[in-house]
């Protein structure tokens, strides 16, 4: 499994969520 991949996804996530 490429963790790093995974890691860039959730960090979109936690960006998304601060600015909306």
């Amino acid at each position: 499994m490429d963790n790093c991949k995974y890691d860039m996804y959730r960090l979109v996530l936690k960006i998304i969520n601060m600015v909306t």
